[in-house]
């Protein structure tokens, strides 16, 4: 039987923000210079972590909840591993996004632990 979790469709509602934060933050594609890497990274990493959370709806795995939290770890550290420290709004929301991407993944693996295998 394969458990759902109600944290994974947070996971992949905040992950579906993130890839449209870099349009709604004013620092789209189109900005240039260092807005071009960090809006790839919002763009990246948030579809990443919306498909892996839906796809952790259906599967027996815990391997795509590990990719969420190694996802959520990464955008906790964009903001300083790009440069990104000075636009508060932008780094914040990468902060906190990762930080509850971090949390909410690791819930659904400690709440089933038989389900550790990859």
């Amino acid at each position: 039987m394969i458990r759902k979790h109600w944290q994974n469709w947070i996971i992949t509602a905040l992950g579906c923000w993130l890839a449209v934060t870099p349009w709604l933050h004013n620092s789209g594609l189109a900005d240039g210079g260092l807005a071009i890497p960090v809006s790839w990274s919002f763009i990246a990493a948030g579809s990443a972590a919306a498909v892996l959370a839906a796809a952790a709806q259906y599967t027996g795995n815990s391997w795509e909840e590990w990719g969420c939290v190694a996802i959520g770890l990464w955008l906790v550290l964009s903001p300083w591993t790009l440069g990104f420290t000075d636009n508060g709004p932008v780094a914040w929301t990468a902060v906190l996004s990762g930080g509850a991407i971090m949390v909410l993944a690791g819930w659904c693996i400690a709440q089933d632990p038989w389900r550790r295998k990859t």
